[in-house]
Order: C-alpha cells, then structure tokens, then sequence
C-alpha cells in the first residue's frame, strides 16, 4: 500500500487489514511500499478469493484485477 493511503486510512506499517468486495474478503498484514496511490499489491494465491473467475478468450489469462474496499482489522487491547 502506499504511504498516502496508508495515512489517509490512518494506518501503519504492521497494522491488521481487511480487504473485501462481492467475491470474498481477505485479512493480512499492511506493508507500505512504492506503489502508486490507490493501488494495492496481494500475493497469490492468498488474494484469488478477491478475483473474478474470467479469462481473456485468447490468450487465457486471468483477469488479476479486482475492486475492493480497505479497513483496518479492529483488535482488541491487551490487558
């Protein structure tokens, strides 16, 4: 993610995230990066539960983009 949304989201490096749309919803960690804002980057295959099962009729390749809503994962705080 990049430091502008990172900031924008008033998250940090190490926060808990939740990434989701209509297909499905993934938690993982938040890493800044040199991304371009708006952008994130999910490893595969731990971000397939956020992509659409379409291909390109060519050349078969998956469509590996996707919309998604960001929030912070709320934890709890230890006593």
């Amino acid at each position: 993610m990049a430091a502008e949304d990172a900031q924008r989201l008033a998250m940090k490096e190490g926060d808990r995230i939740r990434l989701h749309n209509q297909r499905g919803r993934y938690e993982g960690t938040c890493r800044l990066g040199p991304i371009k804002p708006g952008f994130l980057q999910v490893h595969w295959p731990e971000g397939n539960v956020l992509l659409s099962r379409r291909f390109d009729p060519i050349s078969g390749e998956p469509d590996y983009n996707a919309a998604v809503s960001v929030e912070p994962v709320e934890t709890e705080p230890r006593p």
